[in-house]
Formats: C-alpha cells, sequence, structure tokens
C-alpha cells in the first residue's frame, strides 16, 4: 500500500510513503503488503516520515492487499462475504456484458 500526504491548507508538494509489514515480532519487512489484523483493520510501518500540520491522506492499495483482506473477512465474517461476493459478481458480470455489448456496436457502426 501507499500512503499520500497532501497539505490541508497549503500543498507545496505530495510526500509519498510505501507501508510496510509489521510482523507479529516487531521486526519490520520492507516489503509490502501491509498485515491485516482484524477483518476491518490493518497496521504497518512508514519510514522517515518528517511531516508536522495537517493532512489529507489518500491510500493506493496493491491487489494482494485487498486479497489478503477479503480472505481475513471471510474467515472472520463468512456471511457478511457471501453477500458482499454475490453482490461483486453481479457487478461484474453487467460490466462485462456492456463490455460485450459495446464491443459488438462498434464493430456493427
Amino acid at each position: 500500500m501507499k500512503m499520500t500526504f497532501k497539505g490541508l491548507t497549503r500543498s507545496v508538494f505530495p510526500h509519498e510513503h510505501i507501508v510496510y509489514q509489521q510482523r507479529s515480532d516487531s521486526r519490520t519487512n520492507l516489503e509490502p503488503p501491509l498485515t491485516w489484523d482484524g477483518p476491518l483493520s490493518a497496521k504497518g510501518i512508514i519510514l522517515n516520515v518528517e511531516l508536522t500540520g495537517n493532512f489529507n491522506v489518500s491510500f493506493e492499495f496493491e491487489e494482494e492487499d485487498l486479497r489478503n483482506w477479503l480472505k481475513l473477512y471471510t474467515k472472520e465474517h463468512p456471511k457478511k462475504s457471501v453477500r458482499l461476493l454475490a453482490e461483486l459478481s453481479a457487478e461484474a458480470v453487467i460490466k462485462l456484458n456492456q463490455q460485450a455489448a459495446s464491443s459488438v456496436d462498434g464493430r456493427h457502426a
């Protein structure tokens, strides 16, 4: 995961920081992805941060971050995850059908 901090009142340039794994033995593994310690919480380490003031922060997740989150969420909340996955599967099928339809329409135009 990557975190980007931009000044709230004054933005000179964004500060980008990669979030590294925090292992249970308090050592740092300097590789993404971050560590999910619950179905709705994660922890990690960012290095060499020297920021003061108020900041907007944006989060950019790697696919592996999201995959690890979904696995843990499924273990902790199986019923909720079945509903979530069904909803997302339906949305993906609709999107694929729309893309296929516009691809066919584009060829006939």
